[in-house]
């Protein structure tokens, strides 16, 4: 199956799994949310971008990877794996976590695991 083809029949198949699931929920509160947030489309703006981000680029990248042939596929999934120590490194630098040293051993032995799939011969 081409990649671009199992990327979006993926999509397709998240997307309607997570509103079977949401939509009790979503039906009550959405209208609510909605109403509160009006005048601050800046939390809409986070929500798509994020959304845009995280999920549409990242998964076309992951699927070109595989699809690509030029790499095997621990080294693809290894390296899309990593949002983590993202997340852990970006939450440090802008303060919104503290700094602590099983942190930086949680995150060095997230990445030497990392070069052991990716290097390994």
């Amino acid at each position: 199956m081409h990649p671009t083809l199992a990327f979006a029949l993926r999509e397709l198949v998240t997307f309607v799994g997570v509103w079977i699931i949401i939509w009790p929920v979503a039906r009550e509160q959405l209208p609510a949310l909605w109403a509160s947030t009006q005048g601050r489309q800046s939390i809409w703006v986070v929500v798509i971008f994020t959304g845009l981000i995280s999920s549409l680029i990242g998964h076309i990248l992951l699927y070109y990877g595989l699809g690509s042939q030029q790499v095997s596929l621990s080294t693809v999934m290894a390296l899309a794996y990593t949002s983590p120590v993202w997340a852990t490194l970006l939450s440090v630098a802008f303060g919104l976590e503290t700094f602590s040293w099983m942190r930086l051993a949680g995150v060095l032995v997230t990445v030497l695991g990392m070069a052991i799939v990716v290097y390994a011969k």
